[in-house]
């Protein structure tokens, strides 16, 4: 659920789809229907990733788990805007992305893409008939 925490303080998320993207990263493996399992962690430590950055402190005082974190409450209002199979089948369609990104990467086929990635494009001919 860390990841909920660092996605909740970005502000890049555009306003109409930022509930729905925090919760499907929330939702991601399973959890966040309605709930955050609950996870106690004494000392966690800083997290940065690019610009984004919470404290421990930060963590400990606003754990995932707690009824006042708006897990539930996105969950709730999410369900009542897409339905109970509209919000489920986002959930699944990111599940199988995810999935088929994961055996992609294992096949190597990010690596080819990566090889080629800066290879300029062949010069264009021009067919004349």
């Amino acid at each position: 659920m860390l990841s909920v925490q660092l996605a909740e303080c970005n502000s890049t998320f555009p306003s109409d789809t930022r509930d729905l993207i925090l919760h499907l990263i929330a939702s991601h493996h399973g959890h966040a229907r309605p709930f955050a399992p609950v996870v106690i962690d004494e000392d966690p430590p800083d997290v940065s990733v690019g610009d984004v950055s919470i404290t421990g402190m930060e963590r400990k005082e606003t754990p995932p788990h707690r009824l006042d974190s708006g897990i539930a409450e996105r969950f709730w209002m999410l369900t009542h805007r897409f339905g109970w199979w509209g919000l489920a089948y986002l959930e699944g369609l990111l599940r199988l992305a995810d999935g088929q990104a994961s055996a992609d990467e294992d096949a190597g086929i990010y690596e080819v893409a990566r090889r080629y990635e800066n290879t300029p494009l062949p010069e264009q001919t021009e067919v004349t008939s």
